[in-house]
């Protein structure tokens, strides 16, 4: 039986600017670092590079001593490090954030944790461990500005950024997105109508993370975007899926 309709029975949080941005540089592995020339004194020299994190979110890489910015950072240690949320059909907008810190040498005592987590995100990397020549470079961020495409920006301190934690849902929400907005797709308008007291004709989910989901939804109002939050925060991507099951079915759709 279809629950009648109703309105939204929890509270409805957003990822804060700091989880977002931890959630973007953990999800990444390439960014455009950016250090200060020795060749062009006082000019910034930027360029792709790849890079891992540690369990507090700092961004390390693994440069050749010959490498312009392994000479850049041993002459002046401040840098920045660009990510960018790939989105080829709306470049600008997808997520952007901008560390910006000094950058060290890993401890001797930290280099294999660090070569651990680097070649799990980068295995080709791998090839390189034998030139002696190749070092691993840690940032610690002192600030961090973010860009969360059209409308939300600003600047997070670094102990906020660490505190944040990568979303769970993330390594799974692509997939649960294309779920959703394929087999399931029928099935979104009653979770508008359920959950948001929204009377869709066709909906979308456009994203989802261990707090909720975003559906762009076409009414008699037009198109609008709405935010339902989980009747409580996933602990996995399996949580989330579960709790989009109990959902649909609460509102008398199909299980997800």
């Amino acid at each position: 039986m279809s629950s009648p309709s109703q309105e939204p029975t929890h509270p409805v949080r957003q990822l804060t600017l700091a989880e977002r941005a931890r959630t973007q540089v953990a999800d990444g592995r390439m960014g455009t670092l950016a250090t200060i020339s020795v060749k062009r004194p006082g000019y910034p020299f930027g360029s792709v590079a790849a890079y891992a994190t540690d369990e507090r979110g700092r961004p390390f890489v693994f440069l050749s001593g010959m490498a312009v910015h392994s000479r850049n950072l041993k002459a002046d240690p401040r840098a920045s490090l660009m990510v960018h949320e790939a989105k080829p059909d709306d470049p600008l907008g997808g997520g952007r954030v901008t560390l910006i810190g000094d950058f060290a040498p890993v401890p001797e005592t930290e280099v294999e944790s660090a070569r651990r987590l680097y070649f799990e995100r980068h295995p080709e990397a791998a090839a390189w461990a034998g030139f002696g020549d190749f070092t691993f470079y840690r940032m610690d961020p002192v600030e961090i500005y973010f860009v969360a495409g059209f409308g939300a920006m600003g600047w997070i301190q670094n102990f906020h950024y660490e505190m944040a934690q990568p979303d769970p849902v993330l390594s799974a929400a692509a997939e649960i997105l294309e779920h959703m907005n394929g087999r399931q797709v029928a099935t979104l308008p009653r979770l508008a109508l359920t959950y948001a007291n929204i009377e869709a004709k066709e909906a979308r989910m456009t994203g989802i993370d261990h707090l909720g989901f975003t559906l762009e939804v076409k009414g008699a109002a037009g198109e609008e975007t709405v935010r339902i939050a989980f009747p409580q925060p996933a602990t996995s991507a399996l949580a989330a899926r579960d709790a989009l099951k109990k959902m649909l079915a609460d509102a008398g759709g199909t299980k997800a």
